[in-house]
């Protein structure tokens, strides 16, 4: 088991000694026994008193200590006065090797916050952990009035019980954040030129009828390509990075696997490490700037990410595909669409832990709920799920004889493969790139 593993194991009960400032005071007194048993490796602890008294500081609110923080700061601890190591203590500093490996993790996720309690502390900051200024999350709008299914919606580990007659609403948008010092963009919505979806009685989810173009969109947000200094890819499939080339001066993240994809084949993609530790119950994280983190996902695809953001008492979840709607998140149900299902399951577990625990505003791609949610600043509460609006009737229009697949955006043009319509393939042909069969195509 690595430090990091060490520290996520006891994130969940951190979290009841942060709500009992009686029992985090006399953790603090534990660790402080323990810590006088260890010996000082080189500089390596060097800095645990000052991380003791700036909680002690907390404790007594004098100083603001974000949450994050403040959770692998006791999480570390309550490996060191609770946990078992697997070489006994009592062996010298071999035996300590477990404590240090910790100890030191905690530290180097904690020193920028360390560094602000110090010039706190020693008078050259003006004002404790000033609060920053309010981050802005706006929507860019792209499609609406769509519909899915219940079985793609839900049917990922079985469809069971599952009613093709169920239909949920389905939109498409993509997502700004605006720090007020730069502005990062959440995905980058379809190519421009991707024709309109045409639903007929075989689709299983239509994102519903164009608003415009993702540049267009953006524009009416009052931002250009020119204002855009980072982009954060969820992952690979067209409706996210469509765009991506439009800004060949933003820094592009992405997982390491989604790196790696043909679609983010750009000079400006950069892969994410995570080197940041654990963020919560989420085993490792990057940092982005302050109050905005980029945390792994996977199974959707195999390299799939979220972005957390944190807006004073507030969590916006920006998770791309986890799920396709809010009602598979309160159904604990995944969708049809991944690349590894264990991992899809575990990471929704993952998920829905953190909105138990934290008052979180989930940011969906392609439901409407995404944006209702975001412009009412709804909290997520698992137990009370809202009423389901049903979808909008859909106009009947005429089809091209093109296809679109619904989970990359990949467009069958017949005039491209000799005239061979759609219908007349075999029914394993799959996606030239995601893989996935016919039956995820609908008519254009």
């Amino acid at each position: 088991m690595t430090a990091e593993d060490i520290i996520h194991q006891f994130t969940a009960e951190a979290t009841d000694f942060i709500n009992n400032p009686s029992r985090l005071d006399n953790l603090l007194a534990d660790a402080e026994d323990m810590l006088r048993k260890i010996p000082h490796v080189g500089d390596t602890l060097a800095g645990l008193p000052t991380v003791i008294a700036m909680v002690k500081s907390w404790i007594k609110q004098e100083y603001e200590v974000q949450p994050k923080v403040l959770a692998t700061i006791v999480a570390a601890f309550l490996y060191l006065v609770k946990g078992k190591d697997l070489i006994p203590d009592k062996i010298p500093i071999v035996g300590m090797a477990d404590d240090l490996a910790v100890l030191g993790l905690a530290l180097k996720f904690v020193e920028p916050e360390l560094n602000a309690y110090r010039a706190w502390r020693d008078g050259s900051a003006p004002v404790a952990n000033a609060e920053r200024a309010p981050i802005a999350i706006k929507a860019v709008k792209l499609y609406e009035n769509g519909f899915m299914l219940q079985p793609f919606a839900m049917g990922g580990e079985g469809a069971n019980g599952l009613d093709p007659a169920i239909r949920y609403r389905s939109s498409l948008q993509n997502f700004v954040i605006d720090t007020g010092s730069e502005v990062i963009l959440v995905d980058t919505g379809l190519p421009d030129g991707v024709p309109n979806q045409v639903p007929d009685e075989k689709t299983v989810i239509y994102m519903g009828t164009r608003i415009q173009d993702y540049l267009d969109a953006l524009k009416a947000l009052g931002y250009t390509p020119d204002n855009i200094s980072k982009i954060l890819v969820t992952h690979k499939h067209a409706d996210h990075t469509g765009l991506l080339a439009a800004f060949p001066n933003a820094t592009i993240y992405a997982s390491p696997e989604e790196a790696q994809a043909q679609e983010l084949a750009l000079p400006n993609v950069t892969a994410v490490a995570y080197k940041d530790g654990p963020y919560y119950n989420f085993p490792s994280s990057e940092k982005i700037v302050d109050g905005v983190y980029f945390l792994p996902a996977k199974g959707h695809t195999t390299g799939n990410s979220i972005v957390i953001v944190e807006d004073g008492d507030l969590f916006y979840m920006l998770h791309g595909d986890v799920t396709y709607t809010d009602e598979a998140l309160y159904a604990n149900k995944l969708s049809v669409v991944y690349e590894d299902v264990g991992a899809a399951r575990e990471t929704l577990d993952q998920v829905r832990a953190f909105i138990s625990e934290h008052p979180t505003v989930y940011l969906s791609t392609h439901t409407p709920l995404g944006v209702e949610n975001l412009e009412n600043k709804a909290v997520i509460d698992l137990n009370n799920p809202p009423e389901s609006i049903p979808p909008t009737e859909v106009a009947a229009v005429e089809a091209t004889g093109k296809y679109i697949c619904s989970v990359c955006g990949y467009v069958y043009d017949p005039a491209e493969h000799d005239g061979v319509a759609f219908e007349a393939l075999p029914d394993d042909w799959k996606c030239p790139r995601c893989k996935q069969g016919k039956e995820k195509f609908g008519a254009a």
